[in-house]
């Protein structure tokens, strides 16, 4: 499992339509495995002569937490690329906006905060891989 932000995002309360989404998409445009190949470099200098050909895109475009009031706009937007060269697989993250970490369900105030924080990482799913941030 991998996640940019493990937390209660929700999309579905807004009235009268929703100001938050969620996209997707798959890529092999230059552009896209350029962008990620630059990432992939900063963390695997190594790695030079690595040939991306596939990139999956998601992106949380100013989602609230979950029994937020919409009115308030606390939003947050991020997004997890999954890359491959075919061999080698990369996850990246960006953060462009954080302003809660908390939905009320994890017992967040109203502001988003307090409770049980978001989290990020991954997990082999083997009980002994994995790298989690709060």
């Amino acid at each position: 499992m991998i996640s940019p932000f493990w937390a209660d995002v929700d999309t579905q309360s807004e009235t009268p339509t929703p100001a938050s989404a969620i996209s997707f998409r798959q890529s092999t445009a230059a552009s896209d495995l350029q962008q990620a190949k630059r990432e992939v470099l900063y963390a695997f200098p190594d790695l030079v002569d690595i040939n991306l050909t596939w990139s999956y895109i998601v992106t949380w475009n100013n989602v609230t937490f979950y029994r937020d009031d919409p009115s308030r706009q606390i939003r947050n937007t991020f997004q997890a690329i999954l890359t491959t060269n075919g061999v080698h697989s990369f996850a990246i993250f960006y953060y462009n906006k954080i302003q809660w970490t908390t939905g009320t369900a994890s017992n967040g105030n109203a502001n988003g905060l307090g409770g049980t924080p978001a989290q990020i990482g991954f997990d082999f799913g083997d009980g002994g891989m994995y790298l989690n941030f709060r």
